[in-house]
């Protein structure tokens, strides 16, 4: 299979030279018209990038995606828009060590995997929460992004995620065995 030419000709010209003509193209259309790299990769963050919450500086919600409404609830009572309220429970202590240590060092601070069972799942949740300042907004706020994994962990992970040392958690498990 060969490529067309690039240049059409018309062969019935009375000249013997060729005639270069246009290529014979489709319209684009007024998506293509207007397509843009950037534009691009702003959806393709928005559809596969984790969940994520913007707060300010006294933790209150400016701002969160799509999918971040998984990780917030809201109680009975009056509204609130502090992350620490709308967190889920099980989310809640990590989540405020890591705001703490991220304001503290103003650097990125991961908190621990968290454990979290959800419609009968059990997946792992890893929050990460990033300072920084917006020059537009000449104002201070920080990035909590959820990375949820599903799925099962291995030995180590799990004795990492509890804070236990992974060669303690080994032998433990080794002698568990030998007992048995």
């Amino acid at each position: 299979m060969g490529f067309p030419p690039l240049l059409q000709t018309d062969v019935g010209a009375s000249d013997e030279r060729a005639v270069p003509l246009p290529l014979s193209r489709q319209p684009a259309s007024p998506a293509q018209r207007n397509f843009s790299y950037a534009e691009l990769h702003q959806r393709a963050l928005e559809t596969y990038s984790p969940p994520s919450v913007i707060i300010d500086r006294e933790s209150n919600v400016v701002h969160l995606s799509d999918n971040a409404g998984r990780f917030l609830r809201h109680v009975g009572g009056e509204l609130s828009s502090n992350i620490m309220t709308l967190v889920l429970p099980d989310l809640r202590l990590d989540l405020r060590t890591a705001i703490f240590r991220a304001l503290q060092t103003r650097t990125s601070v991961e908190a621990r995997r968290v454990k979290w069972v959800h419609d009968g799942q059990v997946s792992w949740i890893n929050m990460t929460v990033r300072p920084f300042h917006d020059a537009v907004a000449n104002a201070e706020f920080l990035l909590i992004v959820f990375d949820e994994v599903a799925g099962h962990m291995t030995d180590e992970e799990q004795a990492e995620a509890t804070g236990q040392d992974p060669v303690l958690a080994q032998l433990e498990q080794e002698l568990q065995h030998s007992r048995e």
